[in-house]
């Protein structure tokens, strides 16, 4: 499992060591989550900047509903570095808004944009995958960080002109003209 956070124009990740294999999860995405492995213990955040501790005590993690994310393991595991008050998410005391738009920068980007490149070429084993994940993490400069926080305003202004409603189908018809 990997965890990805933004913090000014730098991304941290955080790759934990959970068990990847049918044996461990079972074998169907139920029991993945009544049954899951054990947690590891915390590790540091890989940065390009090692003086982010100010910034990361007043970060906050926001996560959809959707199941992997609010797992107890997963729960457990975000409570270490954030706390309860500081999980936007389900099952804490600020709820994520259910069905909303994607409106954090690492949905609506960074993940597609570490599918593409990561997987640009077959993977090996899980340690290259983890190698690849942190590097291209650590490719990304600032100016990229920049112009994809200025799109995200225009995201928002899109988003509040359709009523708060998805706006993907949107954003897939202006790049098809």
């Amino acid at each position: 499992m990997a965890l990805l956070g933004s913090f000014d124009a730098y991304f941290g990740c955080r790759a934990e060591d959970l068990p990847l294999t049918d044996a461990a999860f079972g074998s169907t995405p139920k029991t993945r989550l009544l049954h899951p492995p054990p947690l590891p213990p915390p590790r540091k955040w890989v940065t390009r900047q090692s003086e982010l501790d100010g910034e990361r005590a007043e970060a906050r993690k926001a996560t959809d509903g959707a199941p992997p994310h609010i797992a107890n393991p997963v729960k457990q595991l975000l409570k270490r570095p954030f706390g309860n008050a500081r999980i936007i998410s389900r099952h804490f005391p600020t709820a994520w808004p259910s069905r909303s738009p994607d409106l954090n920068p690492l949905d609506f980007w960074m993940w597609g944009y570490l599918k593409a490149v990561v997987f640009s070429n077959p993977i090996a084993h899980l340690a290259e995958l983890k190698a690849r994940i942190a590097q291209h993490i650590l490719n990304v400069i600032p100016e990229t960080l920049r112009s994809v926080v200025e799109h995200a305003v225009s995201r928002f202004q899109l988003i509040a002109e359709n009523g708060g409603q998805h706006i993907e189908h949107v954003l897939h018809q202006s790049r098809e003209i």
